[in-house]
């Protein structure tokens, strides 16, 4: 790194760091992660099982069972028994003397748990029916609501997804008037003559890319803050801030970080070199800016469509590369195609740096 540009670096990063929109940014990461850490830690309110059955030997039984299986689920609040005729649980009789056992969607046990319910259920029934010999055996039929299966894998990655998001169109907005400043007060033509187009460049991207740099490690390290207390059952907040934390995803994030900053920032340094003040500046990045929302959009629109789907062939562009990446899961596409979209990348932010060096050259003149 050539003194200049690391005075240049220096220079961008002294000037946004001490501005309070950055501490504020800084600051909403953590505290939006601990909260939804917080809250998942946070123990659920005990919720009473409520067990109907017009007949009193049906609902004494079934109570009995619910019972039987509280030992044995593993539970974190305590749950007690209450009869109402709006249950989590209802006992009838049909005409051929089935009894039916109905379980209701708030019913707060496991799979297991409600197999273990119905089992206890009909042991508690034999018994009495054994009392009274002659009796016929009752049939146990259980009803139980299908309920959609919560796939808690895709919260990191969107959640990687929108970090990114958030952090580009920040820094990428400070690197613009970084650019539009110089231009606008004559300074950029005296730094060209101390110092080449492409020092300039890598000074301004150095000195932003390391406040977005101190924004990804506060918001990233918030979640492997939080991933220290939670559980991987506590749902998709807690997942998410393990998955998050893993280091293998940290550093496959990070890479990823970095080639999506240098592709956009060195567009956006040549846009800002093309300007004359920040109304022209504005006017001339609001393409790119629309065209980082379209791909947010769409991005996470192939959440579910890694593979086959029509959005395939998008890994390929670099807008959409790095968000692609990040969204699905290594394991959804092969390294062949990893690897050629992360070359693709590398060539498309060596065209786009030769271009930004380019267009100072041109400015100055």
């Amino acid at each position: 790194m050539s003194p200049a540009t690391w005075l240049i670096g220096n220079r961008e990063f002294r000037t946004y760091a001490a501005t309070a929109s950055f501490w504020i940014a800084l600051a909403i990461g953590p505290l939006v992660a601990l909260s939804a850490a917080g809250l998942t830690h946070m123990s659920p309110v005990p919720a009473p099982v409520l067990v109907y059955a017009e007949d009193p030997a049906l609902l004494h039984a079934a109570s009995a069972a619910v019972l039987d299986a509280m030992s044995g689920e593993d539970k974190k609040s305590p749950v007690s028994i209450a009869t109402s005729s709006a249950a989590d649980l209802k006992v009838s009789r049909a005409a051929d003397g089935t009894v039916e056992l109905h379980f209701g969607k708030s019913f707060p046990f496991s799979g297991a748990a409600r197999a273990l319910v119905a089992r206890s259920f009909e042991n508690n029934l034999l018994r009495e029916k054994l009392a009274a010999a002659g009796s016929p055996l009752p049939v146990i039929r259980e009803f139980v609501p299908s309920a959609p299966v919560q796939d808690t894998s895709q919260a990191p990655r969107i959640a990687s997804v929108m970090i990114l998001w958030f952090v580009l169109v920040g820094s990428l907005g400070m690197l613009l008037q970084a650019v539009v400043r110089e231009r606008a007060n004559r300074a950029l033509e005296m730094l060209l003559a101390a110092a080449d187009p492409w020092e300039i460049v890598a000074g301004k991207l150095l000195g932003i890319g390391a406040l977005s740099a101190l924004l990804v490690l506060a918001w990233v390290g918030s979640a492997a803050v939080g991933s220290l207390w939670v559980s991987p059952t506590a749902g998709g907040a807690g997942a998410a801030f393990i998955k998050i934390a893993a280091v293998s995803n940290l550093a496959r994030a990070g890479l990823i970080y970095v080639l999506a900053f240098a592709f956009y920032g060195l567009i956006t340094v040549g846009i800002g070199a093309m300007a004359r003040d920040s109304a022209t500046a504005q006017s001339l990045s609001r393409p790119i800016f629309a065209v980082l929302l379209v791909v947010f959009f769409v991005a996470l629109g192939g959440v579910s469509g890694a593979t086959g789907g029509l959005l395939h062939w998008l890994i390929y562009l670099p807008p959409f590369t790095p968000f692609l990446l990040l969204l699905w899961d290594p394991n959804q596409i092969s390294m062949a195609t990893q690897f050629g979209a992360l070359g693709v990348m590398f060539v498309a932010i060596a065209i786009a740096g030769w271009l930004a060096a380019g267009r100072l050259t041109v400015s100055a003149r």
